[in-house]
């Protein structure tokens, strides 16, 4: 299970996203994770990772960032392979507990950025 934090002009979704481990990588590298905290893009607390844009690889990407990673220009197509780009949960009884909470906290979550 990844969660993926992003932001679409405006907009910021909350994406809880289940895929086998095995299917993520989808014959490219896997990026490395941001660690939060770290120079970023302002106000986002996690880096979108995705070593392409829209559309998958080599769709347009905007520019590197000074910390080094480069941000989607736009939403993600529904083929772009999905990569982890924040923390993992581990799969445990209580997720769907925990997927509730965070889907509900994801207005205010995003209000507070």
């Amino acid at each position: 299970l990844w969660i993926e934090v992003h932001h679409s002009g405006s907009r910021c979704h909350i994406m809880l996203l289940v895929m086998p481990t095995e299917k993520a990588d989808l014959g490219t590298r896997l990026p490395q994770r941001h660690t939060p905290g770290t120079p970023c893009r302002p106000r986002w607390p996690f880096c979108p990772l995705f070593p392409w844009g829209p559309g998958g690889p080599g769709g347009p990407v905007s520019p590197p960032s000074p910390s080094g990673p480069r941000f989607p220009t736009g939403p993600l197509s529904p083929r772009s392979p999905i990569l982890p780009v924040g923390p993992t949960l581990p799969l445990i009884p209580e997720i769907s507990m925990a997927l509730q909470f965070l889907s509900r906290l994801n207005g205010h979550f995003c209000s507070v950025l």
